[in-house]
């Protein structure tokens, strides 16, 4: 196992455990090891001089091919294909596949015929697996709207050229998993312009946006946007240590709410996108049956159970810690699984780490997004598009209401989480607030 970017930790959660220290341990686990090279043998892993030129010379070469040309490619030889998923990033090297080379898959996927698609890749951490996505508009102008960018490999930037020329690029939130890639990907398209959430900040050091290689001067809220026509927008913004922020938008046309973390729908079997070996590494019930389960629909389900858990909640319950970093599972997972599968819901982490100390702003939000008439949702991560409307993105949110009206929604939400699983989650939040990150 390699140490890797956990998939939907969000910035702000980053900072706030920097300050605190206070990594859970079933997500410590994952960082143990040191960062890896992909096609290095592990046993050979040094990143000393030699190497580091070795990695600077690939990255010279992957830049000029990048911003070159996006030609397409027929060939269906091996090394031609991982080369086009090759992609190279200088970032603190904590945030592996974040730091050097690393390789992705793209998918892409028309979400609303011939105006929305969506693009795919794996995010890691570890054993750990989910997707991300880059939700791609097509506006009136016959230009491209690129909400969220992905890794700007030469297989993902085959696939969107193929739909037209790419006029806005949109960096909808300061969550770092989706920011990290804007500049690298914004390079490739020198005539577009890059519009970004408010309130932007950077760790270990808060520097400004021009220095991290992103164009900060079309803030979205306050300047309008040409396409704010089509396309409209909501921002909330809360401050727990340094701001947590997500824009979420409407595409009128289509009736399409955008959005990045706010809202996710996990599906029972993982999306193609997944590493398959990944699922099957996390499927044993007992750690000492790693590397001896073989392929099957209910190990790769069992997998994905647990992927999903242990994103959702960092600390699942129904497992025991054993010699250090295993888990071992009790039966009990597959019904903590069913509480938050195939349903709308609001990542429990965001729920209880950030949008439960500001509902009031929540609330006023989510009464905002709710004001437009969307028929479905589709998030940066996990399923898309996902069929809803106005008052089952309210139901998911119950929790930020009261009086009747929370009475009522909460009535109908048909999301229970566990106690089981929210121990982790507890403690955490109660060390937040003892270190004072919650005024």
């Amino acid at each position: 196992a390699s140490s890797e970017l956990p998939p939907i930790m969000l910035a702000s959660l980053l900072c706030l455990l920097a300050q605190t220290e206070a990594m859970p341990k079933p997500i410590r686990r994952h960082m143990k090891t040191s960062i890896r090279l992909p096609g290095v043998n592990p046993s050979s892993q040094g990143v000393g001089r030699r190497r580091r030129l070795d990695w600077l010379r690939g990255h010279a070469a992957g830049v000029e091919q990048s911003t070159s040309t996006h030609s397409v490619s027929t060939s269906t030889n091996s090394v031609t294909s991982k080369a086009d998923r090759r992609f190279f990033l200088l970032f603190p090297p904590f945030f592996k596949p974040y730091f050097g080379f690393g390789e992705r898959k793209t998918i892409r996927s028309e979400l609303v015929p011939g105006r929305i698609w969506g693009f795919e890749q794996e995010q890691t951490l570890a054993t750990l697996s989910v997707n991300i996505r880059c939700t791609v508009v097509k506006l009136d102008s016959g230009g491209l709207w690129v909400h969220a960018p992905i890794f700007p490999t030469k297989e993902f930037l085959r696939q969107l050229d193929e739909l037209g020329p790419v006029e806005h690029i949109i960096l909808p939130t300061c969550a770092i998993e989706h920011k990290v890639t804007i500049a690298p990907f914004s390079r490739n398209y020198p005539n577009a312009k890059v519009w970004v959430a408010p309130k932007q900040w950077a760790i270990p050091l808060d520097l400004p946006l021009p220095l991290l290689g992103i164009p900060g001067k079309n803030v979205l809220g306050e300047t309008k946007a040409e396409w704010q026509n089509e396309i409209h927008l909501s921002i909330l913004e809360l401050a727990l240590g340094n701001p947590f922020v997500e824009v979420a938008f409407f595409h009128k046309a289509t009736k399409s709410l955008i959005l990045t973390d706010s809202a996710v729908r996990i599906p029972r079997d993982a999306p193609p996108v997944i590493s398959r070996d990944l699922l099957l590494e996390t499927a044993p019930d007992d750690p000492k049956d790693k590397g001896t389960v073989e392929s099957s629909p209910a190990a790769l389900q069992a997998g994905w159970a647990k992927t999903c858990l242990l994103v959702s909640y960092f600390g699942p319950g129904n497992n025991e810690q054993i010699g250090g970093f295993d888990l071992k599972w009790e039966s009990g997972y597959k019904k903590s699984f069913e509480a938050i599968v195939n349903k709308l819901l609001v990542s429990p982490v965001l729920r209880f780490l950030v949008f439960d100390k500001s509902p009031e702003v929540t609330r006023a939000w989510v009464d905002s997004v709710c004001s437009w008439n969307f028929n479905k949702i589709i998030p940066a991560h996990y399923d898309a598009p996902i069929k809803a409307g106005p008052m089952d993105l309210k139901i998911a949110y119950s929790f930020v209401y009261d009086g009747l009206e929370g009475s009522i929604l909460n009535a109908l939400n048909r999301v229970s989480l566990p106690n089981v699983d929210l121990k982790t989650l507890k403690t955490l939040e109660k060390t937040l607030q003892d270190a004072g990150l919650y005024d």
